[in-house]
């Protein structure tokens, strides 16, 4: 099956907000053997709305569109509908009741404005969103099947997931598709490419592609087949026979995180973890518990900014910083060392950095990165040199200290 998926917003096009609903739609249609094929991004203008519409129409099985249902004025999407799938505007009274019942369990104002999410047009199936007031809908016509879901990403992953993909999962009697997400660390995409491609004519009806990132890059291999065993049975065999060849890098097949995979290890080995950053300014700390119960390991962490909190908290000595520099292996071997001794974890990690755009000198130029670990048996450092942008430099480097920490793990007895 293939779908289209059609962004609505002026806050796309004008770069205010990034769109990431196309990318979570599509990722998460494969599984259920639904391909994207085109992505359309339009804004909040009836005639575009509905010439995207007229475009995706009968080419596509499904159409997935976001944004525009909300209460104010220039939320049009509903009003494109109508012009294009035909039907009335209809006030639904029991949806109406419900949402002055959620507003008034959440705290909220329901104003005169907010009755218009109760109305929907009678050509369509309304899909309900639990996580807000802007339900979704679905609509039929040229043998395609329209769903449109709210632009807030909580709100349209809720309907993506609770109704949309269960649907789909139902209905879906035409070939399987399958992908297999390779989580590397340590290697670019061009270095997967020069040891995969060799291999290529090997691999089979396999589709391959090279995905950059800031925490590593990722191999993704997609399948599809009528047979859903010879689906899996070619994935597999594709995998085996490259695998030993980038084993080192790879920390999951299974379409992990990095820090999720480090959470397993972590608890498998019944250890515990704290972490001093400096030019990350707390970011390791965020990757680290956005994994559910990573209290189970992670006993907490220090932004040691300043050379103060660095001598005082982490007991860096003074002599280190003034003769090596707070950016050095040193120094950073000393902050991994002080904050597994101040958290009495069983491992310190720890990151100090010259983020940029200003800071650096010919010696220690911007982007110039130590990483350090430590644990019962050694104390170590790894030294990066980054580019000039502070945001990257600051996603570079987390990676980076995360695949210093999982390498560490993987060895550690």
């Amino acid at each position: 099956m293939t779908a289209a998926i059609i962004i609505i917003g002026d806050e796309i096009l004008l770069g205010q907000v990034k769109d990431t609903n196309s990318s979570h739609i599509a990722d998460n249609l494969l599984n259920v053997g639904v391909r994207v094929k085109k992505i359309l991004t339009v804004g909040d203008s009836k005639e575009e709305i509905v010439s995207a519409l007229k475009e995706t129409s009968g080419s596509y099985d499904h159409i997935f569109i976001t944004g525009g249902l909300g209460p104010t004025k220039d939320d049009i999407t509903k009003s494109a509908f109508l012009e294009y799938f035909g039907g009335e505007l209809v006030l639904d009274e029991n949806l109406l009741i419900e949402l002055k019942l959620k507003f008034e369990e959440r705290g909220w104002k329901f104003h005169e404005s907010n009755i218009s999410q109760a109305e929907y047009p009678d050509s369509c199936e309304v899909i309900p969103n639990e996580r807000g007031s802007a339900q979704g809908m679905l609509f039929h016509q040229n043998n395609s099947k329209y769903f449109a879901m709210p632009g807030v990403p909580h709100e349209m992953e809720g309907i993506l997931h609770s109704w949309i993909l269960p649907y789909l999962k139902k209905e879906s009697t035409q070939s399987y598709l399958k992908y297999i997400s390779i989580g590397t660390i340590g290697i670019s995409e061009s270095g997967l490419s020069e040891i995969i491609e060799p291999l290529r004519n090997r691999l089979g009806e396999i589709e391959i592609a090279y995905l950059p990132g800031y925490y590593g890059a990722r191999l993704r291999l997609t399948a599809e087949g009528a047979d859903q065993s010879d689906v899996q049975k070619r994935l597999d065999n594709a995998l085996s026979i490259f695998r030993d060849k980038i084993e080192k890098y790879v920390y999951s097949t299974k379409g992990d995180t990095l820090s999720e995979v480090i959470g397993y290890l972590m608890r498998e080995k019944s250890l515990t973890l704290s972490v001093a950053e400096s030019c990350t300014g707390g970011l390791i700390q965020d990757h680290l518990t956005d994994v559910p119960g990573s209290s189970d390991y992670f006993i907490g962490g220090v932004v040691s900014y300043s050379n103060d909190i660095k001598d005082k908290i982490l007991g860096v000595e003074l002599e280190s910083i003034e003769q090596f520099g707070a950016v050095s292996s040193e120094v950073a071997i000393e902050m991994a060392e002080g904050v597994r001794r101040k958290m009495g974890s069983d491992i310190g990690l720890s990151v100090t950095g010259i983020a940029g755009p200003g800071g650096g000198t010919e010696e220690k130029p911007v982007g110039l990165v130590h990483i350090g670990y430590s644990d019962k048996k050694t104390s170590k450092s790894n030294q990066y040199q980054f580019g000039n942008d502070r945001i990257i430099n600051k996603k570079r480097s987390a990676g980076m200290a995360l695949g210093m920490l999982w390498k560490n793990l993987k060895e550690y007895s």
